[in-house]
């Protein structure tokens, strides 16, 4: 393999936990006494789960399960974030079975798909699922066997607390081993059908004990919230982070429930999307530019600027205003999922909330390298975590070839799906169908992936995230596409309709070919753009919001 070789020493985080069940239950010893979940009641009164509680719950779950004869079995839960969703995934991986989180919104057809790839055993599914259940038990009784509503958990629960009061220790003395599939989670399909990817103990564990180290100053903040759905393994990681210093997080049930949770519980640190982040990047520039307070604005950061040199951080005083509009405490966000321009991260540092940026995929579970603002490059993902080791394979003459990865984070494979997995992991490392390339300082930068790659008869090759990156910075672009077409480039866009009518925009046609006349001319000869397509309606995207390709 002609490859570029980064190889990071490896380290021995999972001695200390070598499992997540190790990781997660040991945690809830030490810390038994202390809040390690908070959620709304059903009368919306505040509720309190201490990492005790927790444990217990977990145990008399595990214990159900096991007296039900479900052992190394392939379980589901079909439910929007709650406490019930983490308290089962814990204790279906911990008893020896294989967690299956599937996403409620992606519809009958393809719910039914991944129940049937992932050949699960049962399903979990909440009272917001029930319709999606019914309409799957209609079209596909076979998948629906054997059903248990998590209305029902406290019975489980007090079914498995008996059967732990009366001598049952089968849960109490079970052994994961590191190599144990913990959890199934599906790849996000962006350009393809999902696959099923295969996690163990060890991939999960290493993991969050990685991001202990890179991301100390956001684990040792006191409340994060919880609010990225958690059937995507990048949130359940970071969910997982609060259990390192014995931190609690807050259970926002969805994207519907972030903006008043945020207000209400004004959080230390979230996980998002850098949709969230561009999304309030638009807002705030739109606002100063409509009350004409632009150039009063970047004189201020300025002069923050030059404070924070001296130590002296006036952030939370100056930008008050901004602050408020995600809760007025948030300091930090950890990102990942899709691309993020450095004038967003830089926006975010202005105001006081840090940006760790980090590059991952599923099957790494998930993530390979990540950026804190305290060490970080500009336009980079950082580097790769320590214990890892990164490949560049085949470069090409400016350093670029396709990423690829070895070491605890690697999955154990797609179930079921043993060509795919061979191709995955040809070599002995995963080959993550990403482009990029690391400088001398060993932190990566991702430039594209194989599959969006724009290959034009001049034998030019061209990323179109590249250029989507620098379409989308403007605020009159919510969403863009770059494709080729008849051997030019197309950017498909959609505008951000509420931006035009506030700004009582009259020809955003003619702006937006403005923009692109912009962008062409940063960018080389053969990358530019050679036609605009304006639609109407918002392209369509996967539950982790990326845009769906090809559509």
């Amino acid at each position: 393999m002609n490859a570029v070789n980064t190889c990071y020493e490896k380290v021995n985080m999972c001695d200390e936990y070598s499992t997540l069940r190790d990781f997660i239950l040991g945690k809830a010893d030490i810390y038994s006494k202390k809040t390690v979940f908070q959620f709304w009641g059903k009368g919306r009164e505040l509720v309190n789960i201490t990492y005790g509680q927790l444990s217990k719950d977990i145990h008399a779950l595990g214990t159900y399960l096991l007296s039900r004869g479900y052992r190394k079995q392939h379980i589901a839960i079909i439910s929007e974030n709650s406490y019930d969703w983490i308290r089962l995934f814990f204790a279906i991986s911990f008893s020896g079975n294989i967690c299956v989180p599937i996403a409620r919104d992606l519809g009958g057809a393809i719910v039914a798909e991944n129940l049937r790839n992932s050949d699960c055993s049962c399903v979990f599914y909440s009272e917001k699922c029930v319709k999606l259940i019914d309409s799957i038990n209609e079209d596909h009784p076979d998948l629906m066997n054997n059903l248990y509503p998590m209305n029902d958990i406290g019975s489980y629960i007090d079914d498995g607390q008996e059967l732990i009061d009366s001598g049952d220790e089968s849960f109490a003395e079970y052994k994961c081993e590191p190599d144990d599939v913990a959890a199934i989670y599906f790849t996000s399909g962006t350009t393809g059908s999902q696959k099923c990817v295969q996690l163990t103990h060890e991939n999960l564990a290493f993991n969050i004990l990685a991001g202990r180290e890179r991301l100390s100053t956001a684990v040792h903040r006191d409340h994060t919230l919880v609010v990225l759905p958690l059937t995507h393994v990048f949130s359940f990681i970071v969910m997982c982070y609060i259990f390192h210093y014995g931190r609690y997080g807050f259970i926002c049930s969805g994207m519907k429930a972030f903006f008043p949770d945020i207000n209400e519980i004004r959080p230390d640190i979230i996980g998002m999307v850098p949709l969230f982040m561009e999304t309030v990047y638009k807002e705030v520039n739109n606002e100063l530019r409509s009350k004409g307070k632009l150039k009063a604005y970047k004189r201020l950061c300025a002069v923050s600027n030059v404070l924070l040199k001296v130590h002296i951080d006036l952030r939370p005083v100056l930008f008050k205003e901004i602050r408020n509009k995600f809760g007025g405490n948030l300091r930090q966000i950890i990102a990942g999922g899709a691309p993020l321009s450095q004038t967003i991260i830089d926006e975010f540092h202005n105001w006081g909330v840090d940006i760790a940026l980090g590059y991952g995929i599923t099957e790494c579970a998930p993530v390979i390298a990540v950026s804190d603002y305290k060490d970080s490059m500009p336009n980079s993902v950082g580097r790769p975590f320590d214990g890892l080791e990164v490949i560049i394979d085949t470069p090409d003459d400016k350093g670029i070839g396709e990423i690829c990865v070895k070491g605890p984070a690697v999955m154990k494979g797609y179930y079921n799906n043993p060509q795919e997995t061979a191709k995955a992991l040809e070599g002995g490392m995963f080959h993550t169908g990403d482009l990029g390339y690391l400088n001398d300082d060993g932190y990566l930068f991702i430039t594209g992936r194989i599959k969006n790659l724009i290959i034009l008869s001049n034998g030019e090759n061209i990323s179109p995230e590249l250029i989507e990156g620098r379409v989308s910075e403007h605020t009159i672009v919510k969403e863009v596409l770059a494709y080729q077409k008849d051997n030019q480039i197309v950017a498909e866009i959609y505008p951000n309709k509420s931006f035009i009518e506030k700004n009582n925009i009259a020809n955003d046609k003619e702006q937006i070919s403005d923009i692109i006349n912009a962008v062409n001319k940063s960018l080389p000869p053969y990358a530019r753009i050679g036609e605009i397509v304006i639609r109407n309606e918002e392209f369509k995207k996967n539950s982790s919001k990326k845009i769906i390709r090809n559509q």
